[in-house]
């Protein structure tokens, strides 16, 4: 029984010809980095939203422009009582270089700050995207595990109930039992059969799911060590958890600064109302010597100030600061519908890390009863005071009961990260904590998962 009492339990099978490409969390993670879509979309939203930065400074930098024109002309004098009859083909050059420098425009620099908000939550909203990163990888990496571990438990569980079949089949050929113990215990192999077959297609589909996230092929994972702490929430006070995540939740606060520059919004549609005072500078050159009737060749510098004042647009003006200000509402109302969200989650999170070391605790003394049971009915049976039904029951309890147990050690993991990604402190160093409690020897998964593999990275 010592073999049902592994918390992971290795299965042998020939490792595929793919190269290893990624090993312990670490290494998922690190391709990951580099690799998922998802991530690499939310830095590109990033970079383009800097970008507006540079636009909204250049509202407010002189512009330069420089128009330049070359006409032909041809011009035929039929009657005129000052001029010849003659026929005029002439050329003419122009050019024009102006500079315009705003001196007072209210929308300019309402949006500058807005860009200022909108930079800040971008900031925020790749920082989220950032610890997103970190849960996927780390729930897609345990969710590997626990899809080999199920394939495992279900494959021991099937050579025993195999072995059982054939026991039964003889303690009926000898007439120890009757033909009915040899049916259940048939009944049992072929379920088995069937949930082995289901496993095998869950753990490919773990598999596929890692590979969507890395760009990668996995051969093998480095499991979780039998032996690992079982920290609690550090402080131990779900108050102080929500006012930090109050503070640094990254979500919540793309969402504050997004209100704000929703409310900003209103300032800006209200300088529609504003003057707005620009100087102006011109530089002129013309060229039109060569027409024989008034040929001329002209210089020109102008500068001055321009003010203009709004005074009627068809009330479009108050129109669109009364869109900004329902605007702003909006996003006030996402702004508090994510505040108390985030303290949800967080007080859920704080409790889920609680019970679930208290699950794992339970589930050890599960596991320790369960085995007792068996080897109790198992003796029993030997000596026929049980049936094989009562055997296959037990079991699979026991199975079940281990598998119950390694599952609640990865929840345990999985919710302390969720608790400190909703408070807004997880960082990589989280996950080099959890990559130290993995053994360093390899779980080759199936080599026959090698042909889904499809992705080829970057």
């Amino acid at each position: 029984m010592i073999f049902f009492r592994s918390c992971i339990m290795l299965l042998v099978v020939p490792l595929s010809a793919t190269p290893t490409y990624a090993d312990n969390l670490i290494d998922f993670y690190q391709l990951a980095l580099s690799q998922d879509p998802e991530y690499r979309s939310a830095q590109a939203g990033y970079q383009a939203t800097w970008e507006s930065k540079h636009q909204a400074r250049a509202q407010l930098l002189p512009s330069v422009e420089f128009n330049a024109g070359v006409n032909l002309r041809d011009t035929e004098i039929i009657s005129s009582a000052l001029l010849p009859v003659a026929t005029n083909d002439y050329r003419s050059d122009n050019y024009e270089v102006t500079l315009n420098q705003p001196l007072l425009n209210f929308d300019y620099f309402s949006h500058l700050r807005q860009v200022d908000f909108s930079i800040g939550a971008a900031k925020a909203s790749l920082s989220a995207a950032e610890q997103t990163l970190i849960m996927r990888v780390t729930q897609h990496y345990f969710g590997l595990l626990s899809a080999i571990d199920d394939l495992n438990f279900v494959r021991a569980e099937k050579e025993a109930t195999e072995r059982q079949l054939k026991q039964t089949q003889q303690y009926f050929e000898v007439g120890l039992i009757a033909m009915t113990d040899v049916y259940e215990s048939q009944a049992a192999f072929d379920l088995i059969v069937a949930q082995e077959i289901i496993a095998e297609n869950w753990l490919a589909e773990k598999h596929e799911a890692m590979t969507e996230i890395t760009g990668r092929y996995a051969t093998s994972i480095s499991p979780l060590a039998k032996e690992t702490p079982l920290p609690g929430p550090q402080p131990a006070d779900i108050r102080q958890w929500t006012d930090t995540a109050l503070r640094q939740n990254f979500q919540l606060l793309a969402a504050e600064l997004n209100y704000k520059q929703s409310h900003e919004e209103i300032t800006r549609q209200r300088a529609g109302h504003m003057p707005t005072l620009n100087l102006v500078a011109s530089y002129s050159y013309n060229d039109a010597s060569d027409n024989q009737f008034s040929g001329t060749e002209s210089r020109g510098q102008h500068i001055g100030i321009q003010l203009k004042v709004p005074l009627y647009s068809g009330g479009g003006t108050s129109s669109r600061k009364r869109q900004a200000y329902h605007l702003a509402e909006q996003s006030r109302e996402a702004y508090e519908a994510q505040r108390r969200a985030t303290l949800r989650q967080t007080r859920d999170a704080y409790r889920r890390v609680l019970a679930d070391i208290k699950t794992v605790n339970a589930l050890v003394q599960a596991v320790v009863s369960a085995q007792a049971s068996l080897d109790a009915i198992e003796a029993g049976y030997d000596v026929g005071t049980r049936t094989a039904v009562e055997v296959v029951s037990a079991r699979r309890d026991l199975f079940r009961q281990q598998r119950d147990h390694v599952r609640a050690r990865y929840n345990h993991i999985l919710q302390t990260l969720r608790l400190k990604q909703v408070a807004g402190i997880l960082n990589v160093v989280d996950v080099e904590q959890v990559n130290k409690w993995l053994i360093e020897s390899e779980v080759p998964l199936p080599a026959e998962l090698a042909h889904l593999s499809s992705y080829g990275g970057r």
